[in-house]
């Protein structure tokens, strides 16, 4: 393959990976939206939504490194970085803004999955303690460590009256 056309399917790859980061942070956004309004339905769509734009995601970027190994680059960000200096030094297909804006977008997604994982890890936390109390336990009395640092409940039962 011609330099031209590595740069080419490159750019184009990189536009490609980057409508799939915008359309996954939107959605990341939604089922955030979602969590935060405990809507059920809604949470679901998200989920549902999120895979296919991650396996299209991973499909481009397989795609994008294969063409950089062909041109003997590495495919980390360094490799991405020095193939675009040396086949984009007049900025005709603007791969450095291309490639920051990928980052940019890819930073973004990672953050929001995160803040969207916490969300759910409080949830979790707070119908644990829920259940903990309709069995009689006090809360604080959950707080036991297991050997990977997780706290895990007790399994002691208690009545919580007699008729």
């Amino acid at each position: 393959m011609a330099e031209a056309e590595h740069q080419q399917l490159i750019s184009a790859l990189f536009k490609h990976e980057i409508n799939a980061a915008s359309a996954l942070l939107d959605t990341l956004r939604q089922e955030h939206a979602a969590l935060a309004g405990n809507d059920i339905p809604a949470i679901e769509q998200a989920v549902v939504g999120k895979q296919p734009l991650a396996s299209r995601l991973d499909i481009l970027i397989k795609q994008h490194e294969e063409i950089l190994r062909a041109a003997g680059y590495s495919t980390n960000p360094a490799g991405i970085e020095s193939y675009i200096r040396d086949h984009d030094t007049h900025g005709v297909h603007r791969l450095s803004l291309t490639w920051g804006k990928l980052r940019a977008l890819s930073a973004e997604c990672q953050h929001q999955n995160q803040v969207n994982g916490a969300v759910i890890a409080i949830n979790r936390l707070n119908v644990q303690r829920a259940l903990s109390i309709l069995r009689g336990h006090p809360p604080e009395s959950e707080a036991c460590y297991n050997a990977t640092g997780a706290t895990q409940p007790k399994s002691r039962a208690q009545s919580l009256g007699r008729a």
